[in-house]
């Protein structure tokens, strides 16, 4: 009773001003995208998540569209902020932050031409492909990376097994100490050992748009902290029912190594 009365009041992360130039921004972007692609006006969805870079507080949430096919979503139960969904070259940076911490150097070079992988015994070979079906030649990590080119980024993730870890999971624990549950896919040999698959680098493992925004921005800070919409509970006497205690930690990965990928992604 006390909370539908107002003599509660909850105190929220999200910042109204953030809110609203989001809500802005995924509808202009969708109706932009639909553009480009007639055929996909009306089914195409999004979402969007606002992290304050410090701490990892909400500032705003959409868990999608306004209108979809035909209808009024507005209050639409479904948060596709937290639906998995394939990361994509959003995954890309863990690869190249994994190869830092193993060694490697932003001005390193790796080819980028044509190349295939095997598909597992008896399966063949699966090529390789960039977006635009053109190969650059021997370029520097931190070019491959800007121009998100997808064989160089598989490479590299093959070329940082060591006969005791695979590159992948290598990659795997690296998205972990940033804060991703989500499991990249994987497979147990037939010594019982999990094997995790190259195809992952290129982000076709699911995760959730708030595991892959957050990890983002451990990358940016440094700091290691779980996503949270509400600071407080005041209650009808004016004392606090509940504070939000952050529970912030360094991400155990040397700043040096982040200073580089910080530096790649801008």
């Amino acid at each position: 009773d006390d909370l539908f009365k107002g003599f509660i009041h909850v105190i929220s992360t999200v910042d109204l001003r953030i809110q609203d130039i989001a809500n802005q921004a995924l509808e202009n972007g969708l109706a932009e995208y639909e553009k480009r692609y007639p055929k996909e006006r009306g089914i195409i969805q999004g979402a969007v998540i606002i992290l304050r870079n410090n701490d990892s507080a909400i500032l705003a949430e959409i868990g999608g569209r306004y209108w979809y096919q035909n209808r009024s979503y507005k209050y639409s139960d479904l948060n596709r902020v937290n639906r998995g969904r394939q990361a994509g070259s959003a995954f890309k940076p863990f690869v190249y932050l994994t190869a830092y911490m193993n060694g490697w150097l932003p001005t390193d070079t790796i080819v980028d031409s044509p190349f295939s992988v095997s598909m597992g015994y008896g399966r063949g070979k699966h090529f390789i492909h960039n977006y635009d079906q053109k190969y650059l030649g021997t370029s520097t990590l931190e070019d491959m990376l800007k121009r998100s080119r997808n064989i160089p980024t598989i490479k590299l993730a093959l070329m940082l097994g060591d006969g005791e870890k695979s590159g992948m999971e290598k990659i795997a624990e690296t998205t972990k100490l940033l804060g991703i549950e989500s499991e990249l896919h994987n497979d147990t040999d037939h010594r019982g050992k999990k094997v995790y698959y190259i195809t992952s680098a290129l982000g076709s493992s699911e995760m959730t748009l708030m595991e892959l925004t957050n990890a983002y921005r451990a990358m940016a800070s440094g700091i290691y902290a779980k996503p949270y919409m509400i600071r407080g509970v005041v209650g009808r006497d004016g004392n606090n029912i509940m504070v939000k205690i952050l529970g912030m930690t360094h991400v155990n990965i040397d700043p040096s190594y982040l200073e580089m990928i910080q530096s790649g992604l801008r």
